[in-house]
């Protein structure tokens, strides 16, 4: 289930990303320095859940302008003490391919996955399934819930649960 929602204008004041006990440098930085994504949420699936922040791409923009976004994850990364997946929703094979092409090399901390318009379509899959390809070395595709975060406030929020279905609370 989407547990949670959040829309892009949910990100446009400075600040937003700031948590108690962070780094306050992350309150200046403000639009412009961090990202601004298309949508967060959280899903959740067997007793676990999953918070990530949505790029929904149309093809439009150049693909510098992909890796300028992936960079202001990466800031975001390095000034808080969570890590979010980035999802990226691309409309052709060709684009997500590119797009780790240009990733090669790259020593990613924040946690970008990509899939697309074009592979959801033949496998008539939703985005929840098997579908994100991690940037990176090549791991294969994971189901949306499978996809690796941290964060601790979440966690709190959202508590895994025992194999019973009740909260465990012992994490």
């Amino acid at each position: 289930s989407l547990d949670r929602w959040q829309p892009a204008s949910a990100f446009h004041d400075p600040g937003v990303f700031y948590r108690h006990g962070g780094n306050p440098q992350i309150m200046v930085h403000g639009p412009t320095g961090l990202p601004r994504p298309d949508g967060a949420a959280v899903w959740t699936e067997h007793g676990r859940s999953v918070p990530f922040f949505l790029e929904y791409d149309t093809g439009r923009e150049r693909l510098d302008i992909l890796t300028t976004k992936i960079a202001k994850y990466e800031r975001l990364h390095t000034m808080s003490t969570w890590t979010w997946p980035v999802l990226f929703h691309l409309p052709s094979a060709r684009r997500e391919a590119n797009l780790h092409h240009r990733l090669t090399g790259i020593h990613l901390q924040a946690i970008i996955a990509t899939t697309t318009a074009e592979l959801r379509t033949a496998l008539n899959a939703s985005p929840a399934d098997q579908v994100w390809q991690i940037a990176g070395p090549a791991t294969g595709r994971l189901h949306l819930i499978d996809l690796p975060y941290t964060d601790t406030h979440h966690d709190t929020e959202y508590p895994p649960a025992t194999p019973h279905g009740s909260p465990d609370h012992t994490t």
